[in-house]
């Protein structure tokens, strides 16, 4: 259990979340569950969301943050990584540290997550007592529509004059792909891009 977990964040649009589990650890960054806090929502059905904290112990990390913060909020596109809160606070633990808070819509399942479970980069197709498997390719169909929506992400980022210099399976995430009704097919998931912690303005 994180010294974190259960305690209430704040962020500059007035949006309340509880803080959960972490689910993911980086350099200067750990990545946690969140759950809204407002008393309106949190006994109906909260939303959960992804918490990234990131430890600034210069001023530039602090700016970093800002421009990145930036991006997010400069775009709106379905395709891109929405920014729905953004808090900066002293670290009472690490003197002189600055904690940013970012706050994402909490998707579980990346496109190379989904390329793994998939077994499409498996050399030898066979599960855990040596029978054969099945991998499970994409569809033609499916592919040109990931592929098209990723450019329309890239696009859109142009288009604001924005590069995202970071494009890797990892940073493009998987959004849904809902049930099917009768009479209704299931609806596939949207990729969304993500992470423009190293996108900048293009020069030419």
């Amino acid at each position: 259990r994180h010294a974190l977990t259960g305690k209430t964040l704040t962020f500059d649009n007035g949006r309340k979340v509880r803080i959960g589990r972490q689910v993911a650890e980086g350099g200067f960054s750990f990545v946690f569950e969140a759950y809204d806090a407002d008393a309106r929502t949190r006994n109906a059905h909260p939303r959960k969301y992804a918490l990234k904290r990131i430890n600034c112990s210069d001023p530039e990390l602090v700016q970093s943050c800002r421009e990145e913060a930036g991006v997010h909020r400069s775009l709106g596109q379905r395709n891109l990584m929405p920014l729905l809160g953004l808090k900066f606070d002293s670290s009472r633990a690490m003197p002189g540290v600055t904690v940013c808070y970012m706050l994402f819509p909490f998707l579980e399942t990346s496109l190379r997550d989904d390329i793994t479970r998939r077994r499409l980069l498996d050399d030898d197709i066979r599960d855990g007592v040596g029978k054969p498997t099945r991998r499970r390719p994409y569809k033609e169909t499916e592919l040109l529509q990931l592929f098209g929506q990723v450019v329309d992400a890239v696009a859109a980022m142009h288009a604001a004059t924005l590069a995202h210099r970071d494009i890797k399976l990892e940073n493009v995430m998987m959004d849904g792909g809902g049930k099917s009704t009768p009479g209704s097919r299931k609806s596939r998931p949207t990729p969304v891009l993500m992470d423009f912690g190293s996108a900048g303005k293009v020069t030419y």
